[in-house]
């Protein structure tokens, strides 16, 4: 899964990257900890569906507040290959929302303590 792909300020994997030199099973479409958020989906959105690729959903949770503000629904049994095959297939449905300016604060709190 190519991760982060539109996201000012997160280390992803770039736009080139994804088209000319790797090979993704699937395009982060939505990410709540993107910014801007809005800008970051649309664009995420719009190159899965250039690419012709699933499209999933993550919280990119560092802080418990933020667990579960976006994730992927996929149609498949519950055990991992069948999950991986149910992406690869693109019986996925991305979902979520923004985490709020408060949490995007904490956030940014916690990775100045543990980083300095």
């Amino acid at each position: 899964m190519a991760p982060h792909l539109t996201t000012v300020g997160k280390a992803g994997l770039g736009l080139r990257q994804v088209t000319q030199t790797l090979h993704p099973d699937a395009i982060e479409v939505i990410n709540s900890t993107a910014f801007p958020y809005f800008l970051s989906t649309y664009l995420s959105r719009r190159l899965a569906v250039e690419l012709s690729l699933p499209q999933t959903a993550g919280s990119d949770s560092h802080i418990p507040q933020t667990i579960g503000m976006a994730y992927t629904v996929i149609d498949a049994d519950p055990e991992v290959d069948e999950i991986i095959r149910g992406i690869k297939r693109g019986a996925t449905i991305p979902t979520g929302k923004p985490i709020s300016w408060r949490m995007r604060l904490q956030k940014l709190a916690l990775s100045l303590k543990v980083g300095g």
